[in-house]
């Protein structure tokens, strides 16, 4: 599945650069990069914003924000573990079908 952290791999490779460098480059922590690239963590649009910026504007924030929501759009379809747990937070339900 090509999902974000296939695609920053990717990425790493063709600018040839390890986690550590784009993390100094685009001035994030390294084990914040690391999280982002094991699935661990979302990029916001700041992160977005800054992977635009270093690709020359070649790859626009929006596509790598695209990727995230494609990984979010899939978590709410298959995570029925984390939904059962949120329903427990509901108090009232206001309509039933």
């Amino acid at each position: 599945d090509k999902n974000l952290s296939h695609f920053l791999n990717r990425y790493l490779e063709v600018v040839k650069r390890n986690q550590k460098t784009l993390a100094e480059e685009i001035d994030i922590h390294t084990s914040r990069l690391n999280r982002i690239i094991k699935g661990k963590e979302k990029i916001g649009k700041p992160i977005a914003y800054r992977l635009e910026t270093h690709s020359g504007e070649l790859i626009p924030a929006i596509y790598w924000w695209r990727l995230m929501q494609k990984e979010v759009e899939q978590e709410i379809l298959t995570e029925k573990k984390e939904r059962e747990m949120e329903k427990k937070h509901v108090k009232k339900i206001v309509y039933r079908a």
